[in-house]
Protein backbone atom coordinates (compact mmCIF):
# COMPACT_ATOMS: atom_id res chain seq x y z
CA UNK A 1 0.00 0.00 0.00
CA UNK A 2 2.73 2.58 1.03
CA UNK A 3 4.72 2.38 -2.40
CA UNK A 4 1.13 2.52 -4.40
CA UNK A 5 0.84 6.14 -2.09
CA UNK A 6 4.19 7.33 -3.27
CA UNK A 7 3.62 6.37 -6.86
CA UNK A 8 -0.07 8.52 -6.96
CA UNK A 9 1.85 11.25 -5.25
CA UNK A 10 4.83 10.97 -8.03
CA UNK A 11 2.19 10.75 -10.52
CA UNK A 12 0.41 14.25 -9.55
CA UNK A 13 3.45 15.96 -9.29
CA UNK A 14 4.18 14.67 -12.59
CA UNK A 15 0.56 15.91 -13.75
CA UNK A 16 0.67 19.68 -11.97
CA UNK A 17 4.43 20.37 -11.11
CA UNK A 18 6.68 22.87 -13.19
CA UNK A 19 9.75 22.84 -11.47
CA UNK A 20 13.00 21.55 -13.07
CA UNK A 21 14.33 18.16 -12.37
CA UNK A 22 18.05 19.33 -12.56
CA UNK A 23 20.43 21.71 -10.74
CA UNK A 24 22.47 23.54 -13.53
CA UNK A 25 24.95 24.05 -10.76
CA UNK A 26 25.21 20.32 -9.43
CA UNK A 27 28.22 18.07 -10.12
CA UNK A 28 26.63 15.38 -10.39
CA UNK A 29 24.69 13.08 -13.44
CA UNK A 30 22.49 10.64 -12.96
CA UNK A 31 21.80 7.56 -16.45
CA UNK A 32 19.03 5.14 -16.19
CA UNK A 33 17.83 2.97 -18.81
CA UNK A 34 14.40 1.37 -19.52
CA UNK A 35 12.64 -0.85 -21.74
CA UNK A 36 9.11 -2.30 -23.04
CA UNK A 37 6.07 -1.66 -20.68
CA UNK A 38 8.19 -0.50 -17.86
CA UNK A 39 8.82 2.84 -19.78
CA UNK A 40 5.37 3.93 -18.94
CA UNK A 41 6.16 3.78 -15.89
CA UNK A 42 9.52 4.95 -15.33
CA UNK A 43 7.95 8.56 -14.97
CA UNK A 44 8.14 7.59 -11.27
CA UNK A 45 11.68 6.75 -10.70
CA UNK A 46 13.00 10.14 -12.39
CA UNK A 47 10.29 12.29 -10.53
CA UNK A 48 11.54 10.83 -7.28
CA UNK A 49 14.83 11.68 -8.07
CA UNK A 50 13.81 15.26 -9.31
CA UNK A 51 12.00 16.08 -5.60
CA UNK A 52 15.50 15.00 -3.95
CA UNK A 53 16.98 17.39 -1.44
CA UNK A 54 19.90 17.44 -4.30
CA UNK A 55 19.26 17.57 -7.75
CA UNK A 56 21.50 16.72 -10.50
CA UNK A 57 22.95 18.83 -13.39
CA UNK A 58 21.65 16.04 -15.62
CA UNK A 59 19.06 12.64 -15.95
CA UNK A 60 19.38 11.03 -18.87
CA UNK A 61 17.41 8.57 -19.52
CA UNK A 62 18.95 5.64 -22.12
CA UNK A 63 16.19 4.09 -24.62
CA UNK A 64 16.88 1.38 -27.28
CA UNK A 65 16.72 3.23 -30.76
CA UNK A 66 13.75 0.38 -31.55
CA UNK A 67 11.50 2.68 -29.45
CA UNK A 68 12.20 5.53 -31.02
CA UNK A 69 9.10 5.32 -33.43
CA UNK A 70 7.21 5.32 -30.25
CA UNK A 71 5.03 8.37 -29.01
CA UNK A 72 7.10 8.64 -25.72
CA UNK A 73 4.72 8.64 -23.19
CA UNK A 74 3.07 12.14 -21.59
CA UNK A 75 4.82 11.53 -18.57
CA UNK A 76 7.99 11.42 -20.01
CA UNK A 77 7.25 14.73 -22.34
CA UNK A 78 6.18 16.55 -19.45
CA UNK A 79 9.60 15.81 -17.31
CA UNK A 80 11.66 16.55 -21.16
CA UNK A 81 9.63 19.74 -20.38
CA UNK A 82 11.42 19.62 -17.19
CA UNK A 83 14.64 18.83 -17.63
CA UNK A 84 15.04 15.05 -18.52
CA UNK A 85 16.82 14.23 -21.16
CA UNK A 86 15.96 11.14 -23.34
CA UNK A 87 18.28 9.67 -25.79
CA UNK A 88 18.23 6.77 -28.46
CA UNK A 89 21.05 4.73 -28.83
CA UNK A 90 22.42 1.49 -29.62
CA UNK A 91 20.75 -1.61 -26.71
CA UNK A 92 23.64 -2.95 -25.10
CA UNK A 93 21.35 -4.39 -22.57
CA UNK A 94 21.23 -3.77 -18.85
CA UNK A 95 24.65 -1.84 -19.62
CA UNK A 96 22.46 1.22 -21.46
CA UNK A 97 21.94 2.56 -17.65
CA UNK A 98 25.42 3.98 -18.49
CA UNK A 99 27.31 3.09 -21.53
CA UNK A 100 25.86 5.42 -23.50
CA UNK A 101 27.17 8.15 -21.14
CA UNK A 102 30.73 7.20 -21.60
CA UNK A 103 30.44 7.44 -25.56
CA UNK A 104 28.91 10.64 -25.53
CA UNK A 105 31.10 12.33 -23.30
CA UNK A 106 34.50 13.60 -23.57
CA UNK A 107 35.79 14.24 -20.28
CA UNK A 108 34.41 13.33 -17.21
CA UNK A 109 34.53 16.86 -14.60
CA UNK A 110 32.38 14.61 -12.16
CA UNK A 111 30.75 11.64 -10.71
CA UNK A 112 28.36 9.36 -12.12
CA UNK A 113 25.20 8.16 -10.49
CA UNK A 114 23.31 4.90 -12.10
CA UNK A 115 19.69 4.27 -10.87
CA UNK A 116 16.82 1.66 -11.79
CA UNK A 117 14.16 2.68 -13.27
CA UNK A 118 11.62 0.51 -11.02
CA UNK A 119 12.38 2.36 -7.80
CA UNK A 120 10.99 5.31 -6.24
CA UNK A 121 14.09 6.86 -4.53
CA UNK A 122 13.84 8.80 -1.07
CA UNK A 123 14.59 12.80 -0.58
CA UNK A 124 18.05 11.93 0.62
CA UNK A 125 18.69 9.51 -1.86
CA UNK A 126 21.05 11.29 -3.87
CA UNK A 127 23.05 13.52 -1.38
CA UNK A 128 23.41 10.35 0.45
CA UNK A 129 25.26 9.09 -2.33
CA UNK A 130 26.90 12.71 -3.03
CA UNK A 131 28.42 13.08 0.95
CA UNK A 132 29.49 9.59 0.73
CA UNK A 133 31.44 10.59 -2.62
CA UNK A 134 32.83 13.75 -0.60
CA UNK A 135 33.83 11.50 1.66
CA UNK A 136 35.55 8.76 0.33
CA UNK A 137 36.44 9.83 -3.23
CA UNK A 138 38.70 7.14 -4.32
CA UNK A 139 36.39 4.67 -3.74
CA UNK A 140 32.58 2.98 -5.32
CA UNK A 141 29.82 4.07 -2.59
CA UNK A 142 26.54 2.72 -2.38
CA UNK A 143 23.44 2.10 -0.95
CA UNK A 144 23.25 -1.75 -1.29
CA UNK A 145 25.81 -4.18 -1.58
CA UNK A 146 26.78 -8.12 -1.17
CA UNK A 147 29.76 -9.70 -0.15
CA UNK A 148 31.25 -11.66 -2.72
CA UNK A 149 31.90 -15.52 -0.84
CA UNK A 150 34.46 -17.97 -1.79
CA UNK A 151 34.24 -22.27 -1.22
CA UNK A 152 37.32 -24.69 -2.13
CA UNK A 153 36.34 -25.07 -5.85
CA UNK A 154 36.10 -20.50 -6.20
CA UNK A 155 32.86 -18.43 -6.32
CA UNK A 156 30.01 -19.42 -4.41
CA UNK A 157 27.32 -19.15 -6.43
CA UNK A 158 26.29 -15.56 -6.52
CA UNK A 159 22.82 -15.71 -4.88
CA UNK A 160 24.67 -17.16 -1.64
CA UNK A 161 26.88 -13.83 -1.66
CA UNK A 162 25.00 -11.89 1.58
CA UNK A 163 23.91 -8.56 2.03
CA UNK A 164 26.78 -6.35 3.70
CA UNK A 165 25.69 -5.37 7.14
CA UNK A 166 28.72 -2.80 7.81
CA UNK A 167 30.48 0.47 6.04
CA UNK A 168 33.81 -1.62 5.54
CA UNK A 169 35.24 -0.75 2.02
CA UNK A 170 36.73 -3.67 -0.09
CA UNK A 171 37.24 -5.00 -3.24
CA UNK A 172 34.74 -7.81 -1.97
CA UNK A 173 32.01 -5.57 -1.61
CA UNK A 174 29.57 -5.80 -4.53
CA UNK A 175 27.37 -2.81 -5.68
CA UNK A 176 23.83 -3.41 -6.83
CA UNK A 177 23.42 -0.78 -9.10
CA UNK A 178 18.98 -1.35 -7.46
CA UNK A 179 19.77 1.24 -4.83
CA UNK A 180 21.73 3.39 -6.63
CA UNK A 181 25.79 3.85 -7.18
CA UNK A 182 27.79 6.88 -7.39
CA UNK A 183 31.77 6.21 -9.49
CA UNK A 184 34.53 8.47 -9.39
CA UNK A 185 35.10 10.51 -12.61
CA UNK A 186 38.49 8.76 -13.09
CA UNK A 187 37.23 5.33 -12.97
CA UNK A 188 34.40 6.73 -15.45
CA UNK A 189 38.03 6.96 -17.31
CA UNK A 190 38.63 3.53 -17.27
CA UNK A 191 35.11 2.24 -18.14
CA UNK A 192 35.83 4.61 -21.21
CA UNK A 193 38.99 2.92 -22.43
CA UNK A 194 38.13 -0.35 -21.85
CA UNK A 195 35.36 -0.16 -25.12
CA UNK A 196 32.64 -3.05 -24.89
CA UNK A 197 34.72 -6.08 -23.70
CA UNK A 198 31.72 -6.64 -21.84
CA UNK A 199 29.68 -8.16 -24.66
CA UNK A 200 31.94 -10.88 -24.59
CA UNK A 201 32.04 -11.95 -20.60
CA UNK A 202 28.84 -10.36 -19.16
CA UNK A 203 26.55 -8.86 -21.87
CA UNK A 204 23.30 -9.68 -19.42
CA UNK A 205 25.32 -8.37 -15.91
CA UNK A 206 26.54 -4.98 -15.65
CA UNK A 207 27.00 -5.26 -12.49
CA UNK A 208 29.41 -7.78 -12.48
CA UNK A 209 31.51 -5.61 -15.08
CA UNK A 210 31.27 -2.54 -13.06
CA UNK A 211 32.71 -4.17 -10.17
CA UNK A 212 35.59 -5.84 -11.61
CA UNK A 213 37.02 -2.44 -13.76
CA UNK A 214 36.69 -1.09 -9.96
CA UNK A 215 38.67 -3.84 -8.48
CA UNK A 216 41.18 -4.09 -11.25
CA UNK A 217 41.74 0.16 -11.07
CA UNK A 218 41.70 0.55 -7.52
CA UNK A 219 38.31 1.47 -6.04
CA UNK A 220 37.05 -0.56 -3.37
CA UNK A 221 33.24 -0.83 -2.99
CA UNK A 222 31.46 0.88 0.48
CA UNK A 223 28.12 0.79 1.45
CA UNK A 224 27.18 3.89 2.87
CA UNK A 225 24.92 2.56 6.02
CA UNK A 226 25.57 -0.22 7.80
CA UNK A 227 22.23 -1.81 6.68
CA UNK A 228 21.65 -1.74 2.62
CA UNK A 229 19.34 -0.04 1.73
CA UNK A 230 15.88 -1.42 0.00
CA UNK A 231 13.45 1.55 -1.95
CA UNK A 232 10.14 0.97 -2.80
CA UNK A 233 9.28 -0.59 -5.96
CA UNK A 234 6.68 0.88 -8.93
CA UNK A 235 3.65 -0.59 -8.94
CA UNK A 236 3.26 -3.56 -11.40
CA UNK A 237 7.04 -3.63 -12.41
CA UNK A 238 7.62 -7.42 -11.12
CA UNK A 239 10.93 -8.98 -11.32
CA UNK A 240 12.48 -8.71 -14.85
CA UNK A 241 13.12 -11.83 -17.49
CA UNK A 242 16.68 -10.51 -16.69
CA UNK A 243 16.65 -10.96 -12.82
CA UNK A 244 14.97 -14.25 -13.12
CA UNK A 245 17.67 -15.49 -15.57
CA UNK A 246 20.53 -13.87 -14.04
CA UNK A 247 19.67 -15.01 -10.52
CA UNK A 248 17.26 -17.71 -10.36
CA UNK A 249 18.50 -19.48 -13.83
CA UNK A 250 22.32 -19.02 -12.38
CA UNK A 251 23.38 -16.72 -15.30
CA UNK A 252 25.16 -14.56 -13.22
CA UNK A 253 27.15 -17.74 -12.24
CA UNK A 254 28.21 -18.22 -15.99
CA UNK A 255 29.31 -14.34 -16.17
CA UNK A 256 31.27 -14.25 -13.16
CA UNK A 257 33.19 -17.33 -14.32
CA UNK A 258 33.50 -15.31 -17.67
CA UNK A 259 34.65 -12.19 -16.45
CA UNK A 260 36.75 -12.75 -13.56
CA UNK A 261 40.52 -13.87 -14.18
CA UNK A 262 42.74 -15.54 -11.85
CA UNK A 263 44.46 -12.12 -11.08
CA UNK A 264 40.59 -10.98 -10.06
CA UNK A 265 40.49 -14.04 -8.06
CA UNK A 266 43.67 -13.55 -6.32
CA UNK A 267 42.68 -9.85 -5.88
CA UNK A 268 39.55 -11.17 -4.02
CA UNK A 269 40.56 -13.99 -2.02
CA UNK A 270 43.08 -12.30 -0.64
CA UNK A 271 41.10 -9.18 0.96
CA UNK A 272 39.07 -11.38 2.45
Amino acid sequence: MKRILIFIRLYFLNLFAGTSVVDADSQVVVTLTSHSDRIGRAFASVESIGRGDRRPRRILLFLGKKYESAALPATLQRLVQRGLEVRYVDDVGPHTKYYPYLLITPQFDGPLVTADDDKMYDRGWLAGLLDAYHAHPDKVNCWRAREVRFDGNGLRPYDEWPLCDDTRASVTRFATGVGGVIYPPALLQHLKNAGDVFKACCPKADDLWLHVMAIRNGYPIRQIDRSAREFPGVPRSSQSALQRTNIDGKRNDVQAAQTYTSDDLTLLTQAQ
